[in-house]
């Protein structure tokens, strides 16, 4: 007699990756080498994959083929999909339908097809899809939304035709992400210039992308991985070659490495990246589009949660700081007529360059801007002193703010042969009608000063009772800057060290529960940079746990403790994808992957496998393993949650010496945790030790 489980059998898969290829086309216009200063065109072509984890669902099917003396023929097997009411809602395996879930074609185990199929005697068959569900299958429903699928198999055997309908079974599609992408290109870009002998060295520009998250759920490890350009068409042959040298994603430098791990995106949440690019020679981008070619395997455009109508390409004029009390301290994108802001908000400029005088004499000058609006203005207008070798040494505003020095800038441009304009821009939030005046010092730009660069600090939690202790650090080439905060809560301190650093330190109480906004500053006397950072206080927990649980969500702070339950697969995957996620996210990387088979969530986890699971993580911290004698030691006993919270309550931000590297990264590469000067320089590549760890290069 044949026999099958009457279930469909479904699990969440969360680790199904979808890979896009996006193609950045691009068409430059250079000035001819000849006298009559015709165009000449390149066409370059960049590939880039963008990969993020998508939620899907495994359907497994087994038939047992009964029958010693009989093959079970012509078995064919239809899922069914219905919702919560019973209602059958579509699917299918051709990703130019349209339906609410894409069903990859199944793996099949001893059967040949579920089309008209054979199982033969006394074998037992499986089948297993993959199912997706495609954007909007949650109804923008923040629970999620309940589907049934089940499945109607017919077959024939000993002459007969049997039908069985299999049991639904349900799951719950989670809200899904959709990524909007806006690409940034500035227009002119300067390298050697065709019109004199020297030869001018490139100046590098940015390839900028904000991904913001529009979607109902979160969008999760998200990474672009980014090719250097290609030139796919040159008109006359022109001398001309592009590199991509480095990436910057959020502020801070992702060294040598093109890719860009965006981690993790909340909806409606927004993250900047940039690729650091040269050109060999002077030229200006004229046309600049994006396009999207879905990789078919996993659903295509069916399942894709970037919409070609979600895609945009500007042109854009300089990277800008919106310093508005409410904003963050990531440069934010100016266009002609928007500036386009790291939190994802998108504010209207106006160009307010014929509402302009600009008088002075020697290296001050003074700067009118009439009939301001209330939002976002810039300008640009003639540099009165031209090409001198001359920079913005400071621009302060008639009611006292001294301007940040992103929002001012120098720029030329030229067409053909003809000489360079110069020009003076500046970038700023207006009053309604008013006259707004500004105060301009310029200085030879072999006496500029380099303002410091305060490192990225990041919302912090503390606990009432228990001592929060994070180092402040800030890069200055000139020196070393001094840092400071704003007001500070009672009993909390900053106290400086001699290596452009200082230590936060905050013991709060059971009466200074609640959320805090300081504001942390570098400053070097002439300029500065300064980030507002949150600081969550929580009542204390009997249990200290490492920050990054409650940073990352890792675990319900308000679950009540049962260390001696045993632990599920789900609960360790979710702290291990966790703390891979942290790893990834810094400088260093995690240097390892994480391997997910199992689908079976709610299973049991032994010691062995617990093991397995957090080993990388241990080769990462060079760190001994924590746990008493070698991997077969009672490896099959059941985990419980206790050795689960003791296994991974490691700190990958752990710094000992405060000097802003962590014990980790050091430990790599000197075998202790604090030896290395923060501004030394040991391989005398005049990069200190500081900055190698911040590009993720080798300071020895």
């Amino acid at each position: 007699m044949p026999s099958m489980n009457r279930y469909l059998s479904t699990s969440g898969c969360r680790f199904i990756w979808m890979r896009l290829i996006w193609f950045c086309l691009i068409m430059l216009k250079w000035p001819a080498l000849a006298e009559d200063s015709l165009c000449q065109s390149v066409q370059l072509e960049i590939i880039q994959n963008l990969t993020l984890e998508r939620q899907a669902f495994e359907a497994t099917l087994r038939i047992n083929n009964g029958y010693d003396d009989a093959v079970l023929s012509n078995v064919t097997i239809n899922l069914q999909f219905s919702d919560a009411n019973n209602q059958p809602v579509s699917s299918s395996s051709d990703t130019n339908d349209v339906a609410l879930f894409y069903v990859k074609p199944p793996v099949l185990t001893d059967i040949d097809a579920i089309d008209n199929g054979t199982i033969q005697e006394a074998k037992s068959a499986i089948i297993k899809w993959l199912i997706i569900p495609v954007p909007g299958a949650a109804n923008s429903n923040s629970a999620g939304t309940v589907y049934n699928i089940g499945a109607r198999l017919a077959y024939w055997a000993n002459g007969q035709e049997q039908l069985v309908d299999v049991q639904p079974d349900s799951i719950n599609v989670r809200p899904l992400p959709s990524l909007q992408l806006h690409y940034f290109l500035p227009g002119d870009v300067y390298g050697d210039d065709p019109f004199t002998q020297d030869i001018e060295p490139p100046i590098a520009f940015s390839l900028g992308l904000r991904i913001k998250n529009i979607g109902y759920g979160a969008a999760n490890q998200v990474r672009i991985d980014s090719g250097q350009p290609q030139i796919t068409a040159n008109s006359n042959g022109l001398l001309v070659a592009f590199a991509i040298l480095t990436g910057d994603l959020h502020g801070r430098s992702t060294g040598k490495s093109l890719l860009l791990n965006y981690g993790s995106l909340a909806a409606q949440e927004s993250i900047m990246g940039r690729w650091v690019m040269t050109a060999s020679l002077c030229g200006r981008f004229t046309n600049f589009s994006a396009a999207i070619s879905h990789d078919d395997e996993l659903g295509g455009r069916l399942t894709s949660l970037i919409q070609a109508t979600n895609m945009y390409t500007h042109l854009h004029l300089h990277d800008v700081l919106v310093d508005l009390p409410d904003r963050d301290r990531v440069r934010d994108f100016l266009t002609s007529d928007y500036v386009y802001e790291s939190d994802g908000e998108d504010s209207p400029v106006s160009n307010l360059s014929d509402s302009v005088s600009f008088a002075g004499t020697g290296g001050q000058y003074t700067l009118m801007v009439s009939n301001t609006p209330s939002g976002f203005f810039y300008i640009r207008t003639q540099n009165p002193l031209g090409g001198q070798d001359m920079v913005v040494k400071q621009v302060t505003r008639s009611d006292g703010k001294r301007m940040d020095l992103a929002n001012v800038w120098l720029s030329k441009t030229r067409d053909g042969s003809d000489p360079w304009q110069h020009f003076f821009q500046l970038f700023d939030a207006g009053l309604s009608n008013r006259t707004q005046t500004y105060f301009v010092v310029f200085e030879n730009s072999a006496n500029a000063n380099s303002a410091p660069v305060l490192h990225y600090i990041g919302p912090r939690t503390a606990y009432a009772g228990q001592n929060l202790m994070f180092a402040v650090s800030a890069y200055d080439p000139d020196g070393h800057p001094l840092l400071s905060t704003g007001p500070l809560p009672a009993n909390a301190s900053l106290t400086n060290n001699v290596n452009s650093s200082a230590v936060f330190s905050w013991t709060p109480s059971a009466t200074q529960i609640g959320q805090y906004r300081i504001k942390f500053m570098a400053s070097d006397g002439l300029s500065g940079d300064s980030e507002y950072v949150t600081l969550n206080v929580k009542e204390g927990c009997p249990a200290r746990y490492p920050e990054w649980w409650d940073a990352c969500g890792a675990i319900a702070t308000n679950a009540e403790p049962n260390d001696y339950a045993f632990v599920n697969l789900g609960q360790v995957h979710n702290l291990a994808v966790q703390a891979y996620r942290l790893f990834t996210n810094l400088p260093g990387g995690a240097g390892f992957d994480i391997q997910w088979s199992s689908q079976n969530d709610f299973s049991a986890v032994n010691i062995g496998q617990l093991k397995q699971i957090s080993t990388g993580f241990y080769d990462q911290l060079y760190s001994p393993y924590p746990w008493l004698g070698g991997f077969s030691t009672n490896d099959y006993a059941i985990a419980n949650i206790g050795q689960v919270k003791n296994l991974f309550s490691f700190n990958p931000l752990q710094d000992s010496d405060f000097d802003g590297m962590p014990d980790w990264w050091e430990m790599n590469f000197c075998g202790s945790a604090t030896e290395l000067d923060p501004d030394a320089d040991p391989n005398t590549n005049e990069v200190s030790n500081l900055r190698e760890y911040l590009r993720n290069t080798n300071p020895l």
